[in-house]
């Protein structure tokens, strides 16, 4: 019998709202120094109390050598469950992999869903930002939600 999924604290957006003024870097894992996308993705996972594991440390090398298909760089630990495209719903405190320009030919970008109509994330030049979710709707590739360490 699969487990239920876990309770999270119901926390609101605003949890997480004081990454907004934070730059982008490329890599960046700090909120002092900068973070990519990835890392605004961590570290919202982490406030939310969420068991999220870095890899930026495996994947980094491939990264920077022009892989960018996120499908293929990122593992999720045991209790992540792809949802999408099976559910066609975002629910809070996803983790969503999209191309961030129709236009792109893999998708390179990461995001964290802090409602199920917003999605949390960073990119050059903009740093860390809220996006709705509709306008990347059909640039949407996978869902990650976290069930619980029983689940997977």
């Amino acid at each position: 019998m699969a487990a239920s999924p876990v309770s999270l604290s119901s926390a609101s957006p605003s949890d997480l709202l004081h990454l907004l003024s934070i730059e982008w870097k490329e890599g960046g894992r700090s909120v002092g120094e900068g973070l990519d996308c990835l890392g605004v993705t961590c570290e919202a996972a982490r406030i939310r109390g969420i068991p999220y594991v870095d890899p930026w440390q495996q994947c980094k090398e491939r990264w920077l050598a022009g892989e960018r298909d996120a499908r293929q760089l990122f593992e999720f630990p045991e209790g992540w469950v792809q949802t999408w495209p099976t559910s066609p719903v975002v629910v809070e405190n996803a983790v969503v992999i999209f191309s961030l320009f129709e236009t792109d030919v893999v998708p390179g970008h990461i995001g964290f869903a802090i409602a199920t109509n917003q999605i949390l994330t960073s990119r050059e030049g903009a740093g860390v930002y809220v996006h709705p979710i509709q306008r990347i709707r059909s640039q949407i590739v996978e869902v990650w939600e976290y069930r619980g360490e029983a689940h997977a």
